[in-house]
């Protein structure tokens, strides 16, 4: 099974572009940090696609909280003579860490189940979606 979840801080302010046939496309990179040593980050290279990507784009930037769901895929590439590979995360969903402050007055969060049906239509908090990877 080739499934990654990931929570962490945006390293830097998402990129979306659009392809050549419109899909639009977000690469991002999340700051990770390693279990047991604090003073120890990891990036990771991710990227998003279709409406996931949009989302990431319009309510994320720099040093924001993230937790994402994905694959990884790897690629190959050459540059100038020399044979590179290349690791990211195929990002599917995504969300909003819960923060101390949200955990303590959740009065302000939806008190059913409609009201977060309705929250999630609004901004699409999962970042799923029916069309899938465009490749």
């Amino acid at each position: 099974m080739n499934s990654v979840d990931l929570t962490g801080r945006m390293a830097y302010d998402p990129e979306l572009k659009y392809s050549p046939n419109g899909t639009p496309y977000c690469n991002f990179s999340i700051a990770v940090d390693r279990p047991y040593k604090h003073d120890e980050v990891d990036f990771i290279d991710c990227v998003a696609f279709n409406k996931p990507a949009e989302n990431i784009a319009q309510y994320f930037a720099k040093g924001d909280g993230i937790e994402t769901s994905g694959s990884l895929q790897t690629s190959s590439y050459e540059k100038d003579g020399k044979k590179y590979k290349s690791v990211k995360v195929m990002i599917t969903q995504w969300g909003f860490p819960k923060s101390k402050k949200s955990q303590q007055s959740s009065s302000q969060e939806p008190q059913n189940r409609s009201e977060w049906d309705s929250l999630g239509d609004e901004i699409n908090v999962n970042g799923s979606t029916d069309d899938g990877i465009p490749f």
